[in-house]
Parts: structure tokens; C-alpha cells; sequence
């Protein structure tokens, strides 16, 4: 798209020719292929997006943040690839972010399916252990709050997080409120 007549970036347009920028892409590597882990998909960018990661940590953080997904627009071929209809970007890669409310991102994670949850993080279920493992760089007890939607709020992970001094706020899934009068009834109709 930078290439293109309607889309053109200058900044990298005037600066390198597309076939350059192929010819670099086709032969960028971060990682030796020949000690290849079982078991990661992102053993080939595992070096980038550790440091990536690192240096997001440390980036200072405002009061209010914020946990959601975000699609990485990618129609190719590779497991790792998702659909979301509800996205405006549908096909892609999902990254779970924790930003804070100016936009800048503190933590990151690429969802690549079933995580083994840190043995110092409690188990809240999938989605909620996502927000704990985000959340690990949040300053405890010191009045920050954060956000995040349905997908990832329960009972258990607002529980947690008042444990360790942050304050949260989610909208709730009827069906994740056991025990709630009417809350089975609703469940019953949404499926």
C-alpha cells in the first residue's frame, strides 16, 4: 500500500523501491530455524516480540488503562490466522493489549490458542487469565483502573484484581453470573 498511487506513503516510497523492500522481507529472519522449539507458533519472531514486549513494559503508564483485542489485517495462509465478524478487519491475527487511555500500549500478546497460565497468576478461566497476564505491570495497591468488555469479565478475575489494588470495570455476560435470579433465563434466550 505505501507503493500505491492512492495510498502512497512518501516517506516510504521515495525512500526504497518495492522490489527493494520484497527482497528484504523475503530474506529477514529473527530466530535460527535449525533450534526450532516444540510447541511455540511464534518461535520465528519470538526474539522481536520478546523485546517488543520488554520495552512496552517499561514505557510509563497513565491511571486509566484498558485490555481488548485487535486484528493484524492478514488474508495468507497460516494457522494462527482468525475470523472475527464482529471486527471491521475480520481476518488477521488477534494481539490482546493492555493500553492506557492516550492510546500508547504497555503489554501485548499474541493470541496463538490454549496458554499455560504462570503458576504465581491465579486460574480465572481463559479469558480472564489473558487480563491477569496483561495486567502483571500495573503498579499494585496505587488506584489504577481498568477496563475491558464482555469477552473477558467474570466474577473470579474482578475478584482478583481488587485483591491486588486495582480497580476495574467490565460490562458482565448474564451467563457469567452463577447463582444471579434471572440470569440463567436470560442465558436460555441468548443461545
Amino acid at each position: 500500500m505505501f507503493w500505491n498511487k492512492a495510498t502512497r506513503v512518501s516517506q516510504v516510497a521515495d525512500t526504497m523501491t518495492l522490489n527493494r523492500w520484497e527482497a528484504i522481507k523475503n530474506s529477514l529472519h529473527f530466530n535460527n530455524n535449525e533450534r526450532q522449539e516444540e510447541g511455540d507458533p511464534l518461535f520465528k519472531i519470538r526474539p522481536l516480540v520478546t523485546q517488543l514486549t520488554s520495552k512496552l513494559v517499561s514505557i510509563p503508564m497513565s491511571e486509566k488503562l484498558s485490555v481488548d483485542k485487535q486484528m493484524v489485517p492478514f488474508k495468507g495462509r497460516h494457522r494462527q490466522k482468525q475470523y472475527l465478524a464482529s471486527k471491521p478487519k475480520k481476518w488477521g491475527y488477534k494481539i490482546l493489549i493492555l493500553a492506557g487511555s492516550d492510546g500508547i500500549p504497555h503489554n501485548m500478546e499474541i493470541y496463538t490458542g490454549r496458554v499455560n497460565q504462570p503458576p504465581e497468576l491465579r486460574d480465572v478461566g481463559a479469558s480472564g487469565n489473558v487480563v491477569l497476564r496483561l495486567a502483571q505491570p500495573i503498579p499494585k495497591k496505587q488506584n489504577y483502573k481498568l477496563f475491558f468488555d464482555n469477552w473477558f469479565t467474570s466474577v473470579p478475575l474482578v475478584l482478583t484484581l481488587a485483591q491486588q489494588g486495582i480497580r476495574c470495570t467490565g460490562t458482565v455476560r448474564a451467563n457469567r453470573l452463577p447463582g444471579v435470579i434471572g440470569a440463567d433465563s436470560v442465558s436460555e434466550v441468548e443461545r
